[in-house]
């Protein structure tokens, strides 16, 4: 597999918008490959079946927005572009707020979904963890006080058949204040392309208000508490 993903990724050195579709072939094959194996040696996820669907459906909608835009650059009229690029944002936004407000996803992470530690599968079989055998290696790994993730502890001994940190984290809750804050970073694309569409490409106005979006968000996220 890892062959496979390595060949398609070479031949994206070619015409622009060919290497656009190797390389988000290659995105897309490396998601189904960590979906089967994942499958396969049955990990587990603390979320949702829906959740976990609709991660995958964005994250293959992430891999694949590149390509729609040089394609549609070169093959269509402006117009049309525009229109692409505005309804992949806005399936987007619609996603990610059927995460927050609807399976309560607290922070959004990107990636979406972890890339699977392959090396590390065979080692010891499992690289995401349930809550009862991640209690017993809580000393591995270093949670981050503002998002909940977890990191690898650099005080433990060896690192050898250790998986990558758990997907998992800290779910984080936000009050009120604090989903407008991630609700205004939902938006900053569609907030640039609204104001890119009224105010023209050229100017500087879409970039200032995407800044003022996401410092208005920043300041409002900085109180993100986590749910112990």
């Amino acid at each position: 597999m890892l062959q496979v993903e390595s060949w398609m990724k070479t031949l994206s050195y070619c015409n622009i918008v060919i290497a656009e579709l190797m390389y988000s072939s290659s995105s897309l094959f490396t998601l189904f490959n960590d979906y089967m194996l994942r499958k396969r040696h049955g990990l587990h996820t603390l979320q949702g079946a829906g959740a976990r669907r609709l991660k995958i459906a964005l994250s293959c909608l992430e891999a694949v927005e590149v390509f729609i835009e040089i394609a549609a650059r070169r093959y269509a009229d402006p117009n049309i572009k525009w229109i692409l690029i505005f309804c992949v944002e806005l399936l987007k936004t619609i996603g990610r707020f059927v995460l927050q407000l609807k399976y309560k996803s607290g922070l959004r992470y990107f990636p979406l979904i972890n890339r699977l530690n392959r090396k590390a599968i065979h080692m010891d079989g499992v690289e995401e963890r349930t809550d009862d055998s991640q209690s017993s290696n809580n000393q591995s790994y270093y949670t981050l006080p503002h998002s909940g993730r977890q990191i690898k502890s650099v005080n433990t001994g060896s690192w050898q058949g250790v998986a990558s940190a758990p997907v998992s984290v800290g779910k984080t809750v936000l009050d009120k204040g604090q989903m407008v804050g991630e609700a205004l970073h939902n938006l900053q694309p569609l907030i640039h392309l609204g104001t890119e569409a009224c105010f023209g490409a050229e100017s500087w106005k879409p970039w200032i208000a995407s800044i003022i979006t996401d410092l208005a968000s920043l300041g409002i996220l900085k109180t993100v508490t986590l749910q112990i």
